[in-house]
């Protein structure tokens, strides 16, 4: 048994040797004609289709790990982007409100009453936290010259008056106030009369007579009367009429020229200086 194992062996041996031998010989053959030998050929054969496959693969691999390095790299010109834009856009707002303010501010340097008083540019740093009281606070008091009834107003019109003076702020009573009186006149028809405040957005004028011409509309400006207020500055404008309690004089309710929720910035008149 052993003896014919050990015979199978030594044939199995031979025949790989004639067979090594012969491949060799082909390939060497092969070689020297410039070709590739059968055996070569058989294994490139089998081994193309896993070749092209993998070739493939790897194709994919880097197409896909290029796309990865492209996108990480628009996101970050993304992100860039990004982060100029929200500095430019907070740049353009910041120059908006400048813009206007400087509108603002021209406009007001461009008012002023007939007779040329001092003007003092002052801002609404707080106002009156009640809907009853209409009253708001100026940084600008008795070392900038300002004294109490000192007339405030904008490039629109009548503000009010200031009511109490600190040394660098003062509290000034608007027009709209209960407690704020001044006197007033019709400009079309020149017709005078006395615009309270009515606690409310507007403004009343009253003691105007019976048969004076008012009309919805009408400009209503400061008159002579009073001392106080100078003459022909803007209060508001008629927005109805009707008879007073005893029918003896007509009544108008005036919306005040000047937007009193959004003061910013006012100037104040100092008669005396």
């Amino acid at each position: 048994m052993k003896q014919s194992w050990r015979e199978s062996k030594s044939a199995f041996l031979a025949v790989l040797l004639v067979v090594t031998i012969l491949l060799v010989g082909l390939h060497y053959r092969a070689r020297r004609n410039g070709r590739a030998s059968a055996p070569e050929q058989v294994v490139y054969f089998i081994l193309r289709p896993f070749q092209i496959s993998f070739s493939r693969f790897g194709g994919r691999v880097t197409d896909r790990w290029e796309s990865l390095r492209r996108l990480q790299t628009l996101e970050d010109e993304n992100r860039i982007l990004r982060q100029r834009v929200e500095r430019l856009d907070a740049k353009n707002k910041r120059l908006r409100i400048y813009e206007k303010e400087n509108k603002r501010l021209r406009a007001l340097l461009k008012l002023g009453p007939s007779e040329p008083p001092e003007r003092i540019a002052a801002e609404i740093i707080s106002q009156s936290a009640s809907n009853w009281l209409h009253r708001v606070r100026i940084n600008r008091g008795a070392i900038d010259g300002v004294a109490p009834k000192s007339v405030v107003f904008t490039d629109k019109g009548v503000v009010g008056q200031v009511l109490t003076v600190s040394r660098s702020t003062s509290l000034v009573l608007l027009i709209t106030d209960p407690d704020a009186g001044v006197g007033g006149m019709l400009q079309r028809s020149r017709a005078v009369g006395a615009v309270k405040g009515t606690g409310g957005d507007l403004c009343e004028m009253t003691y105007l007579g019976a048969k004076v011409d008012v009309r919805e509309g009408d400009t209503v400006i400061t008159s002579h009367l009073g001392e106080v207020f100078p003459k022909g500055i803007t209060i508001g404008q008629v927005v109805s009429v009707r008879k007073a309690r005893h029918y003896s004089s007509l009544e108008a309710l005036i919306q005040p020229a000047v937007d009193m929720y959004r003061l910013e910035e006012v100037f104040v008149l100092n008669k005396g200086q």
